[in-house]
């Protein structure tokens, strides 16, 4: 594996500790994009310019999760937020009310759009602010 896969793994999947730290590294030419990923360990990194710009997050790179929030017996919100408790508040923005629970759910699961298939993480490619209301969804009394 190399240094570029690294890079784009931590960007795609928004790591934002390991995108910044690869950042670093590469923009202080300790390593590059070709070199393999093993070396990234085994540079030295400029502590205090890695802080700066982990602090920054120079690189936009947010870890948004997604949270299904109970609404009722049958009914749940998810919620696209970077933290259980922004989910929590804007499920309340929204719907003047607390959820019965609150849940992380794997970004990777998967889910039927239409006659589609999609996963949480293509959907979060079609949000631009966070928390953001991704669907209710609404589950038969049947279902169990």
């Amino acid at each position: 594996m190399k240094v570029r896969d690294v890079y784009q793994d931590a960007i795609r999947y928004e790591e934002p500790f390991m995108a910044h730290y690869i950042h670093c590294l590469l923009s202080d030419g300790k390593i590059n994009l070709d070199d393999d990923a093993s070396k990234i360990f085994r540079a030295q990194i400029n502590v205090k310019k890695f802080k700066q710009a982990y602090g920054k997050n120079i690189l936009g790179v947010n870890k948004v999760k997604i949270y299904s929030l109970k609404m009722s017996k049958n009914e749940f919100a998810f919620v696209f937020a970077e933290c259980k408790q922004d989910a929590k508040l804007f499920f309340h923005s929204l719907f003047n009310r607390e959820p019965f629970n609150c849940l992380e759910f794997d970004m990777d699961f998967g889910l039927l759009r239409g006659r589609q298939y999609v996963t949480f993480r293509q959907l979060r490619k079609e949000i631009t602010k966070t928390p953001a209301l991704a669907f209710v969804y609404r589950r038969n009394a049947n279902e169990v």
